[in-house]
């Protein structure tokens, strides 16, 4: 499973158009979507704290 993923990434990459990759080295692209993943990834960390919190709480964490 894992060398036929690999193997469709591979195909994926080969056949992108010219369009295509420019759009992926854009600069503004990837400020948006640094900025996206930043995000989310802080409220992750806080649902992730708060949940654990929550747990404790709640006796379900010895």
């Amino acid at each position: 499973m894992l060398l036929g993923m690999g193997f469709t990434k591979l195909l994926d990459e080969k056949n992108k158009t010219k369009e295509q990759l420019i759009e992926e080295k854009d600069e503004r692209n990837i400020d948006l979507s640094q900025n996206a993943k930043s995000k989310a990834f802080d409220l992750m960390i806080n649902l992730f704290g708060f949940s654990l919190l929550a747990l404790a709480m709640f006796g379900y964490m010895n």
